[in-house]
């Protein structure tokens, strides 16, 4: 027979994880509260059962099923479940945060390469400290960087938004960055997908290194108000 978990998780709350988390990977969008309600009980009660629903929701989230996806970046985010592993290397406020928003973009492109052969939240602690590592390379190399600078990372072109609202769509960022000006998203893809340098951006653009600046900064700027819901004045080509 089947044990009772500790901290009073009794087993019909189990059995009923267990089938929100299927009607979630079966993309049913109406067991959303349920089971969003059954995941954030079970990390307050037990990590064992916690543990087993995660790795279900993330082995659907592995077969590009973007309800689970969804859920699961939700849950990541408000249980801040990347944070032990980034700690480890630094805690630095603003570093840690980055290393966190870069984390859920890391698991959202790679959640594909995700087995199930270890637990998940063991999978995540390798990506959030790849990440951690990433962030204090950056930030060694670039210790003068002005407010206005990005760090070639697609979380550092959101500064001020948290990702919670960001993941009702797994595609909501990139359509965000597709709708942008022709002239802003190619500045803003050299620097994040292709991580160029602003010199090697201007001199493959042929303009001028401030051009190449402002762009980023007004592309910055766009994605955030469109994020927000907010509407930005668009000018011409600096």
């Amino acid at each position: 027979s089947t044990s009772i978990p500790r901290n009073g998780l009794g087993e019909g709350l189990v059995h009923d994880i267990a089938a929100q988390i299927g009607r979630i990977a079966g993309g049913d969008r109406s067991a959303w509260p349920g089971a969003h309600a059954a995941l954030v009980q079970s990390w307050e009660a037990d990590a064992d059962v916690f543990d087993d629903a995660v790795d279900s929701l993330a082995a659907a989230a592995s077969q590009r099923i973007d309800l689970a996806l969804e859920l699961l970046l939700t849950i990541m985010h408000e249980l801040g479940l990347a944070r032990p592993a980034i700690l480890r290397l630094t805690v630095d406020a603003d570093q840690v945060e980055e290393a966190a928003q870069a984390t859920l973009v890391a698991v959202e492109r790679g959640i594909g390469s995700f087995e199930g052969k270890a637990r998940f939240r063991t999978w995540l602690f390798t990506v959030a400290r790849n990440q951690a590592i990433t962030v204090l390379r950056r930030s060694s190399r670039q210790p003068e960087a002005t407010a206005w600078e990005d760090d070639g990372s697609l979380a550092a072109e959101l500064p001020q938004t948290r990702f919670s609202s960001v993941v009702a769509s797994r595609k909501t960022v990139e359509e965000a960055v597709d709708s942008l000006p022709d002239h802003y998203r190619d500045v803003l893809l050299l620097r994040v997908q292709s991580q160029l340098e602003y010199q090697e951006i201007a001199d493959q653009l042929d303009v001028p290194i401030g051009t190449v600046r402002s762009r980023i900064s007004k592309a910055r700027q766009i994605l955030m108000e469109t994020l927000s819901g907010h509407s930005v004045d668009r000018p011409g080509v600096p």
